[in-house]
């Protein structure tokens, strides 16, 4: 009996708005935008904390600050902080090449903000969708997050959340923003 998976939201990333770099372990970005703003609790979700699966860990970054309605900079960072070689499915991650992100964006309220337009499943995991990365390998990419949210002048939450099922990557910590 076929499965089916729990539709997944997904943020836009075309080669225009993203760029795949890779990373040396100990390299962060730059750029300061200044103290971060209080992280908006996620309601019902009393584990609205940092996790990290053994070996693997993914972050958002702020790659710049957020511009009065221009771009909301971010670096999406994979990470192996593992001893092992390990083989990642990409499926749901700016790697993936198919344009899907699994992002929870949330308001200062804490309700989650809808996608401009919402984004279909793709197909299962093939070999193709896998990439290895050494110990203390990191591959980055860089988004833009107003390509797929609105997002007025506020205090934002925004969480990558690991499609357990497919990619079995873990959440990242949530990174609050606040848009001028």
């Amino acid at each position: 009996m076929a499965r089916i998976a729990p539709i997944v939201f997904a943020l836009l990333c075309t080669p225009l708005a993203c760029e795949t770099t890779e990373a040396p372990m100990t390299k962060r970005p730059s750029a300061d935008p200044g103290p971060a703003p209080e992280i908006v609790p996620v309601p019902g979700d009393p584990a609205s904390r940092p996790f990290t699966e053994p070996g693997l860990e993914v972050s958002l970054i702020p790659a710049g600050p957020p511009a009065p309605g221009g771009s909301v900079p971010l670096t999406f960072r994979l990470a192996n902080t593992g001893a092992e070689t390990r083989r990642v499915c990409t499926l749901f991650t700016p790697f993936e090449g198919r344009d899907r992100l699994t992002l929870e964006v949330r308001d200062a309220a804490g309700a989650r903000l809808p996608l401009r337009a919402p984004k279909q499943p793709g197909p299962m995991p093939q070999p193709e969708d896998h990439v290895e990365l050494a110990p203390g390998q990191a591959l980055e990419r860089q988004l833009d997050l107003r390509h797929d949210f609105e997002l007025p002048p506020g205090r934002y939450t925004i969480r990558f959340r690991g499609a357990g099922l497919v990619n079995h990557l873990p959440d990242s910590p949530p990174l609050a923003i606040e848009i001028p």
